[in-house]
């Protein structure tokens, strides 16, 4: 995987994978938005992944983004935000 895909954490349970798209959209054009539901609901996890075409945009995305207070949805949170270290595919169809 090219480092291209950053992690983020300390999202709300809310949040959509078009919240969290329109989020990081200004830092460059996205592949593929993933965020982990919990197994038998769609409760968010907490955290996503954020999939750029290239990685110049995600190194942008985690100068601009990691430790910035963002309102999202109707709560604030400060986003930890950095490039997603490399990981298999699960089996299910999990991405990561």
């Amino acid at each position: 995987m090219a480092k291209n895909t950053v992690y983020v954490c300390h999202l709300p349970f809310k949040i959509t994978e078009e919240e969290l798209h329109d989020l990081f959209a200004p830092f460059g054009k996205i592949k593929e938005v993933t965020i982990p539901t919990e197994h038998g609901s769609d409760r968010a996890l907490g955290y996503g992944f954020v999939e750029f075409t290239n990685p110049e945009s995600a190194e942008k995305a985690v100068a601009a983004m990691n430790t910035k207070e963002c309102v999202i949805g109707e709560e604030t949170r400060c986003l930890n935000v950095k490039i997603a270290d490399e990981r298999k595919k699960r089996g299910r169809g999990g991405r990561w």
